[in-house]
């Protein structure tokens, strides 16, 4: 599996342990590690073997754990148990989703905000990502509709 398809694993495992409000710091590492996979791109293949998946950034032992089932499998058990937990059916269309197909993000939010990076680190990720453009839509402390 490449990274790009575990970032999706990862990520989709994120947004189902938001679900639950006593797994947020769970559900953050899972998405931060998605993102990570994103933007560097390792050779998961390579980076298992050596026995060092932990090498990338955001990725502890229990992240490596589904990271490994992934490369040995190409699956995850951690997301069926998950989907059957929260009632999400698994998505058939998974492997439709194309990733190279996006040109850009009209909706991020940086550290100024409720976001996790500078806009300096978005505004590279975004052209590593090859995007055409990045809309950066900040909360406001001074406007209190929906909580600024």
């Amino acid at each position: 599996m490449d990274a790009i398809a575990a970032a999706q694993v990862l990520s989709e495992i994120g947004y189902l342990l938001r679900q639950d409000p006593k797994e947020v710091y769970r559900a953050r590492a899972f998405s931060a590690a998605a993102w990570a996979l994103a933007l560097e791109r390792p050779d998961l293949y390579a980076l298992h073997k050596a026995n060092k998946l932990t090498a990338i950034e955001g990725v502890g032992a229990g992240i490596a754990k589904v990271l490994a089932g992934l490369v040995e499998t190409g699956h995850s058990s951690y997301l069926d148990r998950l989907r059957a937990e929260t009632g999400q059916p698994a998505r058939d269309d998974e492997s439709a989703i194309d990733l190279a197909a996006y040109q850009g993000d009209l909706h991020s939010h940086t550290d100024w905000s409720d976001g996790r990076a500078t806009m300096l680190e978005m505004a590279r990720a975004a052209k590593s990502l090859g995007y055409k453009y990045l809309g950066v839509t900040d909360h406001s402390p001074r406007i209190k509709v929906v909580n600024g």
